[in-house]
């Protein structure tokens, strides 16, 4: 039955008006959500998402949605010293023949003594700071209490957390996750220019350059960072996520579960989202998002298990699944590539055609009396003797047989009335914006379309 999921959504809800359930954990501690990923990921869609969810986004930039943190110099700035001072450590205490191609990733510096360390905690703290009076003065009044004292995106601020939680703060991280192989092909090729020698050392890009033909490196390097990054950085996540005395927790959305309107994979993906920023938005709002397309994704038509998946609006040169035909007769490039990604991949169920998705359909409208308006509303079907179904209306076939338009009726539950008292009327729709109440002899919603003015219901004894 439909209405499990929706009942289970609608358990974190929390008092009459409020989008937020109570921030749970120490309340000593300030909490922040930070959202980040490989440059190419799908941020911007999860923030778009985000804010679709209730959460009150700090953003410098409307095109990326990004925070630059142009406060402290900006995230090269900050980053790259801690990568640079790590990878030297590492590197110090490294077998001589170990490989070039090792890191210690994310960061972990003894944050109170001085140098890049400490530089970059006191960055942090300003940055953090800064963000907050961003954030509290774009607050409207529905989100007087927000769950997060900020929540900003910069992909690379997964360099960074360790640094966050040094600050005392209570950090919960959502992990925007895309198929490394689509990354490596991709024109952006900013991460790798800014910190391919920070994390592993600039020994590691010139023993691939010796190796590999010209025309494969780029798509190696950036196969090889994506790898790094992802593979320590859940390492890191699970461990610190475990442990008892770490104010952290954090959530991967892996962004081709977006991309198919109206899927379980989608809804599964919102439902799990918004469970971890805390967001109780009603179920009429959740299904609306899991048939929207969501912008910003950076996608293009694309086959996924042999299954076409229209992945957003208009397609891009940046498309999803295009590692496929790009690696065609390139059989050494193929190996060299899974096998530098082979254990990410795996993690995120990505299989060796694309990732795997749960495709079927998520109806867009509930059946029968599960779906549920607000606690009011309710009260006023039971009493009145009607099912709703909110945001659909009858649909033309329907209103060109036995349909009657009630002009008295001046609200969804005067036009309930007005089916039980008619003769024959098993539905009827509520359309403000059109005819008003209408009327009709119906069982099925087989010919119900889409509109968020209106409400359907069925009629019953």
């Amino acid at each position: 039955l439909w209405w499990g999921w929706f009942w289970a959504l609608s358990v974190v809800a929390v008092g009459e008006g409020s989008r937020w359930a109570p921030a749970r954990g120490d309340g000593s501690r300030r909490r922040i959500l930070v959202v980040g990923g490989f440059d190419g990921s799908g941020t911007r869609g999860a923030v778009w998402l985000l804010r679709r969810l209730g959460v009150a986004m700090a953003i410098d930039d409307p095109t990326s949605l990004d925070v630059h943190a142009a406060q402290v110099g900006g995230w090269p700035a900050l980053v790259i010293p801690l990568l640079e001072a790590s990878a030297g450590a590492f590197a110090a205490k490294a077998p001589r023949d170990a490989s070039p191609c090792m890191s210690a990733f994310p960061p972990q510096l003894d944050w109170a003594a001085p140098g890049p360390g400490q530089e970059a905690r006191k960055k942090l703290g300003a940055l953090v700071d800064s963000l907050t009076n961003q954030v509290e003065e774009a607050l409207p009044p529905s989100h007087a209490h927000p769950p997060f004292m900020v929540s900003f995106k910069a992909p690379c601020a997964t360099a960074v957390l360790p640094a966050l939680l040094d600050l005392g703060l209570d950090v919960r991280y959502l992990h925007v996750v895309r198929d490394g192989r689509d990354i490596a092909f991709s024109s952006n090729v900013s991460p790798v220019t800014k910190f391919f020698n920070a994390t592993f050392g600039p020994q590691c890009w010139a023993s691939l350059a010796q190796d590999l033909p010209s025309e494969s490196l780029s798509a190696v390097l950036q196969a090889k960072l994506w790898t790094e990054w992802n593979h320590r950085l859940v390492a890191w996540a699970e461990a610190t996520a475990e442990d008892s005395k770490s104010a952290f927790a954090w959530h991967a959305l892996r962004i081709e579960d977006l991309l198919q309107d109206g899927s379980e994979a989608k809804r599964q993906a919102i439902v799990a989202l918004a469970s971890f920023v805390g967001s109780t938005v009603d179920d009429r709002e959740t299904l609306d998002l899991v048939h929207t397309a969501i912008p910003s994704l950076g996608g293009s038509v694309a086959t996924f298990n042999g299954q076409l998946v229209a992945a957003a609006t208009q397609a891009r040169s940046s498309g999803y699944g295009k590692w496929k035909h790009l690696l065609v007769d390139r059989t050494e490039l193929h190996h060299i590539l899974h096998g530098i990604m082979e254990p990410v991949l795996e993690r995120f169920n990505y299989s060796s055609t694309g990732p795997v998705l749960d495709l079927a359909p998520v109806p867009a409208q509930l059946h029968d009396n599960v779906w549920k308006l607000d606690a009011v509303s309710r009260a006023a079907v039971s009493r009145q003797g009607c099912i709703l179904v909110a945001g659909f209306a009858l649909g033309p076939a329907d209103k060109n047989t036995n349909v009657a338009v009630e002009s008295r009726a001046r609200s969804w539950d005067g036009c309930c009335s007005a089916c039980r008292r008619a003769s024959p009327c098993d539905a009827f729709s509520w359309e403000p914006l059109e005819r008003g109440c209408v009327l009709a002899t119906k069982r099925s919603t087989s010919g119900l379309q889409r509109d968020s003015t209106a409400v359907f219901g069925w009629a019953y004894s």
